[in-house]
């Protein structure tokens, strides 16, 4: 998976056009951040990648780019 798709992924849990999500993009800039695209983005990372996202990182994840860092790892493999 590459990150174009990984963003691609994003923009359809939030239900935006992919333009709208870069790395900088305050993930409360996002009327759609809320606990169920929370829940959906851990099934996504699950589905996709066989992984399983650390909660409290996920919490303290600010932006598009941080929910990127958290699994850039299992997107290198």
């Amino acid at each position: 998976m590459t990150k174009l798709e990984f963003y691609k992924g994003i923009a359809k849990i939030l239900e935006v056009e992919i333009e709208q999500v870069s790395d900088d993009v305050a993930l409360s800039d996002f009327e759609e951040w809320n606990s169920l695209s929370v829940i959906a983005f851990i099934a996504y990372v699950d589905e996709q990648l066989k992984f399983v996202v650390s909660p409290k990182e996920l919490a303290e994840s600010k932006t598009v780019h941080d929910l990127y860092l958290l699994v850039k790892s299992e997107i290198e493999r």
